[in-house]
């Protein structure tokens, strides 16, 4: 989820889906962490216009389980991003489950 005004969106849209590399593999001290060999990818689901931003400072946030994410999304109130994502479907991604 990301949030911010027009002209930071657009930048970083392309920075995302652009610029990084996703298929290129990281270091070996990126790559501890991972332990599946599945490619990464970067896919935009929805982007448009939101009255009021939801999220009131920048941070990542890394999400151990579907549960864990749905809890960080229920936080901010806007839990339904979620079932969004889960419904999506889009060609050579698997659906989340």
């Amino acid at each position: 989820v990301v949030e911010g005004t027009p002209k930071a969106l657009k930048r970083y849209n392309k920075l995302m889906l652009r610029r990084i590399d996703w298929s290129e593999k990281g270091n070996e001290d990126t790559m501890a962490d991972d332990d599946d060999d599945e490619p990464n990818q970067c896919v935009l689901i929805w982007q448009g216009a939101i009255e009021e931003f939801k999220f009131t400072r920048f941070k990542f946030e890394k999400c151990a389980s579907q549960g864990a994410a749905k809890k960080v999304l229920k936080e901010a109130g806007v839990e339904h991003y979620w079932d969004l994502a889960c419904k999506c479907e889009w060609e050579g991604v698997d659906q989340i489950e």
